[in-house]
This record gives structure tokens, sequence and C-alpha cells, in this order.
């Protein structure tokens, strides 16, 4: 009798807690349907109200051509946020394949400095947003599941959350054109990088502001202007030295016959900054550029180490260890290991 009577006690105080959290549940969904209605009518206004000289003209046009698709993505956005009604059918929404299960995952927890709002309240966790991003070690593909959660304050109905770190976007933006090479509607972008639609707007008229992006109107879809091509002029001479190391780079994948790459640290990572390919072998070694491999886990990281002193390489290692709690790369890399290749790449160059 008593068993059943602690067991009834212990699924009523289960039932509060469900009760509870669904209550703060609706307290966060109801906040943010109140702040897209807000949007939605501070939008409206702007289509409908004389406010034509606070714009020029190629502004405005560019605005005007947009602001149906906004209003229609905020509309979503209050749509997704209402809680579904019995009997009607979920709308199917495009989605990106998950990647595949059986891949070893490696959590990376992303929360607030202080969990104390700007106004004093003490802020609750009502939620997390999850991205996986494949990561690739030699010989060994992983996922990163970087979780990024949700907090509330309940006195000002506002909700903090750590933003995105661009490592954690698969590609970038600018990335993602140079990859498809065609134009993109701001629906297409934002479902490739998981982006609400009204902040994709509002991010791509933006660029199209500033001239890094063009619209064309009949297509609604933006393309790079070639005033991005021009952003990156200068580095040119500041990086290579006027050419000076692409002849350098070139000249060693001519001499030895491989692939050559220039790579730099970034972080507990070496980062490729060009690849230079030998056509002529029959396999290929393709790398894209930008991509990132641990520097005490490749042997483009092994040489960049080996020009470090030992006291550096073993904070750098331990800095790694640390970075790496569940990543079962982890369990591969030891200082003595990492000193061992080092001390190859010194000997053999």
């Amino acid at each position: 009798m008593r068993a059943a009577l602690l067991s009834l006690m212990g699924e009523l105080a289960e039932r509060d807690g469900v009760i509870a959290r669904q209550g703060q549940e609706a307290v966060f969904k109801q906040a943010q349907i109140d702040k897209l209605t807000h949007e939605n009518a501070l939008l409206k206004r702007m289509k409908f109200a004389a406010q034509s000289e606070r714009f020029s003209a190629e502004q405005k046009s560019l605005l005007d051509e947009s602001l149906d698709e906004d209003l229609q993505a905020v509309a979503d956005e209050i749509e997704q946020a209402t809680p579904p009604v019995a009997g009607r059918q979920d709308k199917q929404v495009p989605k990106r394949a998950p990647l595949p299960a059986n891949l070893s995952r490696r959590e990376i927890r992303h929360e607030p400095e202080s969990t104390t709002c700007a106004c004093g309240c003490q802020m609750k966790r009502i939620g997390e947003d999850v991205a996986e991003k494949l990561d690739y070690a030699p010989g060994v593909f992983t996922v990163e599941r970087h979780i990024r959660g949700k907090w509330a304050c309940a006195q000002c109905e506002t909700i903090h959350q750590v933003p995105v770190d661009p490592h954690i976007i698969d590609k970038g933006i600018l990335e993602y054109f140079r990859e498809v090479r065609t134009p993109l509607s701001i629906r297409e972008i934002a479902e490739r990088f998981g982006y609400p639609v009204s902040s994709t707007s509002v991010l791509m008229k933006s660029l199209a502001t500033l001239g890094y992006m063009t619209y064309d109107r009949e297509l609604r879809a933006f393309f790079p202007s070639l005033r991005v091509a021009t952003l990156g002029d200068w580095l040119f001479d500041a990086m290579y030295s006027g050419g000076d190391l692409l002849r350098l780079l070139e000249n060693v994948c001519r001499d030895t016959g491989e692939t050559a790459m220039l790579a730099v640290q970034n972080d507990i990572y070496a980062q490729y900054l060009h690849i230079m390919p030998n056509r002529e072998q029959i396999i290929q070694l393709n790398i894209p550029v930008g991509t990132r491999r641990l520097l005490c886990w490749s042997g483009m990281g092994w040489a960049i180490l080996s020009q470090l002193g030992d006291e550096q390489i073993e904070r750098m290692v331990e800095r790694t260890l640390n970075r790496l709690q569940s990543d079962p790369v982890r369990e591969k890399i030891s200082l003595k290991s990492v000193m061992a290749k080092v001390r190859l790449v010194r000997e053999t160059g």
C-alpha cells in the first residue's frame, strides 16, 4: 500500500513538472507571436503609408519589390509559432537530409556567459537549437552537434541566445553562391542555412543596398555583384608577396609531382588557404579551400607545429584535448604521439 502511494505521488510530481514546462512554453510562444504580429503591423504600415521621402529611389524600389515577401515570411513564422489545431495536417516543409546516424557525434554547447537578464531577472532555459556539421579527420568522419540554448526573461519578454559562429555554418552565403553559381531567392537561402525568412530578407536587402548584391525583379532573386570581387584585391599582395609565394607553390607542385597546399594556423586547426593540384595525377586530392584539420592530427598540422617550441606544442595538445571532450579522435591524440610526428617532420623536412 505504501509503495503504491509513493508511486502515485511520484506520478503526480512528474505531471506537475510537465504542466509547469508547458506553461513556460506557452508564455514564450505567446511572446513570440506578439513580437511577430507587431513586426507584421510595421511592415504593413511601411507598405501602405506615404513614407517614400525616407528612402532613395533605388532603396524604395528594392524595398517595394520584396515587401510582400517579407509580409508572407512573417505570416509563415506566426503560423509556425501558433499551436496546431486538432485535426489539421502539418505543413510539409522541405528540409536538408539529416547526416547519417551511424557517424560518431561530438556535442559542442553554446550557452550565454550569464543567465541574468539586463533587467536583473533570472532567465529560464526554454529550449535549444541544434545544428549538425560534418567534420573529417584523417580516416574518420564525425559529426559536430552545435547546441545553442534558448533563454527567456519573463519580465522583459525577450529571448537570449548565443549567436551562430561563422564556422558552424556549413558554407557561407557567398561561398554557397560560388557553389551553385545561380541567383537565389530569400526562401532558398533561408532553407539552405536554417535561417528565419524574415532575418534572411533583412540581411540580403542590406547587402543589396550596400552594392554587394544585385536583385533580379523578375526572378525575385539575388546574385553577388562585382563589388564583392574587389573586397579582397589588396590581400593578394599582402598575403602572397605579389605572387612570389604562389609561384613557389607552383614550383613545389611541379618538382614533386604532388598536390601543393598552403595553410595557416587557426586556433587548434590548420586551415587551407590555397590548393594547387597536380593535374597529371590519376587520383586527385580534392580539398576545398577553407577546410580545417586538427593541428595535432594531420600532416599539415604536424608541419606547422614543427615550427613551434616544445612548450608551445605541449600547450596546444592540452588545449586540443580540452576542446575535444566527446570526440573519438581525442583518444588517439597524446603529447607523446604528437611529439613523435613533429620530430619526424623536423628530421625529414
